[in-house]
């Protein structure tokens, strides 16, 4: 009798244990739309839910125009227009006929189309491919040089403004340096390696950095 017992006492402990250890479902969800999108053009967001009881209600979020749609069923995708490039917080929440929630948030890349030509950044050094030169600042002598790559060696010098920075050239082939200390530009010609004309920056502006926009039309 005691054996029996013992062993119902078991099977009992088992079958509780079994029942406990089983989880309960919950509705979850996901965003399949993972990718980023270009400024001013619609872009779909989608998610999917599971484990949901009846019809599922959905709720978006957008951080870039504070908006928050109210709950909608069978809302799992929606349109939405980025009208300025950042990341942004996107969050969905999703609702069954129980009452059950669960929220998803993801951070949305938006981006301006890529241009034709590559980005340009800040430099003291630049490569004149039309001419085969290199020029580079020489911030302690203020002046800058020219360079043979080839030959490796100094073609050119040219004395300039206090402290030059940084250096760019513009479409028309010209080569713009930048000067920190006398908030100036100068523009050279590369052909006669002269100044032909500067202007001043914002007084004690102390500028640093200097590109050439990809489109050719600005500084």
């Amino acid at each position: 009798m005691r054996t029996v017992h013992l062993s119902k006492l078991l099977v009992g402990t088992f079958l509780m244990a079994a029942a406990w250890s089983t989880p309960a479902l919950a509705i979850t969800e996901v965003i399949t739309t993972k990718g980023p999108s270009l400024v001013g053009e619609t872009f779909t967001f989608k998610v999917e839910a599971a484990d949901a009881v009846g019809e599922v209600s959905y709720r978006w979020s957008f951080e870039d125009d504070d908006q928050t749609t109210d709950f909608e069923v069978g809302r799992s995708q929606i349109d939405h227009v980025f009208t300025k490039p950042g990341h942004y917080a996107i969050a969905v929440w999703a609702r069954d006929s129980e009452l059950n929630t669960t929220s998803e948030t993801q951070t949305h890349l938006a981006y301006y189309p890529v241009t034709e030509k590559r980005a340009t950044g800040s430099t003291t050094i630049v490569y004149d491919a039309t001419r085969n030169r290199i020029y580079n600042v020489n911030q302690d002598n203020d002046s800058i040089s020219v360079v043979d790559p080839e030959a490796l060696t100094k073609v050119g010098e040219l004395a300039v403004y206090k402290d030059p920075e940084a250096l760019a050239l513009a479409p028309n082939g010209k080569l713009w340096v930048l000067h920190r200390d006398d908030y100036a530009i100068a523009i050279v010609d590369p052909d006669t390696l002269q100044i032909e004309r500067g202007f001043r920056l914002p007084y004690a502006s102390q500028p640093i950095g200097l590109v050439m926009s990809p489109m050719g039309d600005a500084a």
